[in-house]
């Protein structure tokens, strides 16, 4: 077992080695430390008070889609928290997931027949399932990113009744 005065003695030895061994080799010992790394902005997040939203579309007559091609817009807007405001100078694309329909519409599953679901950036672009596109920003210093739905004929025969969908979104920025 060892005692203190053992210990004492055994750490006294070593500081003595070590100090004689940079007296020694004091001279040969030189070297530089470099250091670089980089600064990165955080990552944006989703702006929901849940995991899932649920958007409530207007009921459309099947006349008006007859009619008009198409129901009326309804407004989706995606507030994004914890990041710089999206800027014209950095390079942003958002693709949405979902079964895809005909004529760039997102299938819609339920007992209604005839229709798609549009979805149109604020440039108007149509957001084609599955495909990456820039981001619309909405001016200077905005962190909303705006989209409107729309119910779309797609050509079939049109049958009313209950429609539902899922759509996941992905924001790419770098």
């Amino acid at each position: 077992m060892l005692t203190a005065v053992a210990i004492r003695h055994f750490f006294a030895v070593m500081l003595a080695i070590s100090v004689l061994s940079q007296a020694v080799y004091g001279t040969a010992l030189k070297g530089r430390v470099g250091m670089e790394g980089s600064i990165l902005d955080s990552a944006c997040s989703i702006d929901t008070p849940q995991e899932y939203q649920l958007i409530m579309m207007k009921a459309v007559p099947v006349g008006q889609i007859l009619r008009d091609g198409q129901g009326e817009a309804t407004s989706l807007s995606i507030q994004l928290i914890g990041c710089e405001a999206l800027t014209e100078g950095n390079q942003f694309r958002v693709t949405f997931y979902g079964a895809q329909g005909s004529k760039n519409t997102f299938f819609l599953s339920g007992n209604s027949e005839g229709i798609g679901m549009r979805i149109v950036d604020a440039r108007g672009s149509e957001v084609q399932p599955g495909v990456p596109m820039k981001v619309a920003l909405q001016g200077a210093r905005t962190n909303t990113l705006e989209y409107t739905l729309t119910l779309k004929g797609n050509g079939e025969a049109l049958q009313p009744g209950d429609y539902q969908t899922t759509l996941r979104m992905k924001l790419e920025y770098y």
